[in-house]
């Protein structure tokens, strides 16, 4: 759900929900600068370490960029039915809702290192991957690398 929010670009970021008129303050509680969809997932340096470690874990060079080209990026990645891409779209949305939880902790109180969000998302991309037998041996793959 939240992954489909960001494609609609509907997320309440604290950007978004000033433009409705429920907040005054629109600042990233990271880095100071404009909290949107975009610096969540792809601009802010703190998440971004999330970003990069996922996309490191499963040994793809790519350093994110603006949301609209990460969109194309990732919609390419995650094109056919191969064990690489079901593997991708996996990652994709364990990594989307991570950061969103991470986000939400930070901007709520309870902020958290990075670090353990990547390994809740990974523990997670493990654990889902783990019941296709397909993605079983890749996976093993990737947590001996």
């Amino acid at each position: 759900m939240i992954f489909w929010l960001l494609c609609h670009r509907r997320l309440a970021t604290k950007s978004r929900l000033c433009h409705l008129g429920f907040l005054q303050n629109t600042t990233c509680h990271l880095c100071d600068k404009e909290e949107n969809d975009n610096h969540i997932f792809f601009a802010c340096e703190e998440y971004r370490k999330i970003w990069c470690a996922i996309l490191n874990w499963l040994q793809i060079d790519h350093s994110p960029r603006a949301w609209d080209e990460e969109f194309i990026w990732i919609m390419n990645m995650g094109k056919g039915k191969g064990w690489r891409a079901r593997l991708f779209k996996l990652a994709v949305t364990e990594t989307v809702y991570g950061v969103w939880i991470h986000r939400n902790r930070g901007a709520f109180g309870q902020p958290s290192d990075y670090t353990h969000i990547i390994h809740e998302i990974l523990d997670k991309i493990v654990y889902r991957g783990w019941t296709c037998k397909n993605l079983k041996t890749h996976i093993a793959c990737l947590m001996v690398c």
